[in-house]
């Protein structure tokens, strides 16, 4: 990200590059494995119980588009339910 960031920078873009990472989120692309997520979830593995949803994915993509974020320079926000990536 922070190559992104330092060539956009002197175009007046600078600040605008994000990466979200979500872990899993429930949609159709895990349906063939959505039942063995969902019992992961529910054993303990994911810290808030529960696979993550369209719009948990979508809060941090809104904060950005609305300016809420405008401070932060090429950030990568985790959307991971307490399930950072590192750990897959």
């Amino acid at each position: 990200m922070q190559l992104y960031e330092a060539r956009l920078a002197g175009t007046g873009i600078g600040g605008e590059a994000f990466e979200i990472c979500p872990a899993t989120i429930e949609t159709d692309m895990i349906r063939p494995v959505l039942a063995m997520c969902r019992k992961f979830a529910s054993d303990g593995l994911l810290p808030q119980g529960r696979l993550g949803r369209l719009e948990d994915a979508a809060q941090p993509v809104r904060s950005i588009v609305d300016g809420k974020l405008d401070y932060s320079v090429g950030q990568v926000p985790d959307v991971d339910g307490g399930f950072p990536r590192r750990c897959v």
